[in-house]
């Protein structure tokens, strides 16, 4: 099992949530996990949808309703995959989806 971090850096923005798309090539990489990172504590996933057939990834992160809005780096969700067995494909990506990345702000710098 293979992990890579989505990372953010808000540039002095507070956050809510954050939702982003991703793609990848489903002929190979397989077993396709999303986990929430480290950067909302304890965070409420809104979506976690995982296409495995046609390699998206959609996914939703916010803070609990009496939590402060957040600032600042840090890794917003951890994707698990594995490489297809038997495939001959030595490299591949995984990227945001039609240049998607969602961050919501809080109430006084609402986007």
């Amino acid at each position: 099992m293979y992990a890579l971090n989505a990372d953010v850096s808000t540039n002095g923005n507070k956050l809510t949530a954050i939702q982003m798309e991703l793609s990848y090539d489903p002929k190979a990489i397989t077993n396709v996990d999303v986990l929430p990172g480290t950067f909302f504590s304890d965070p409420v996933v809104l979506l976690k949808k995982v296409d495995q057939a046609t390699g998206r990834i959609s996914y939703a992160i916010a803070i609990k309703a009496n939590q402060d809005a957040v600032s600042g780096k840090g890794t917003v969700a951890i994707i698990q995959f594995e490489p297809v067995k038997g495939s001959t494909l030595t490299t591949t990506s995984i990227s945001f989806y039609q240049n998607q990345w969602r961050l919501t702000r809080d109430k006084n710098h609402r986007c």
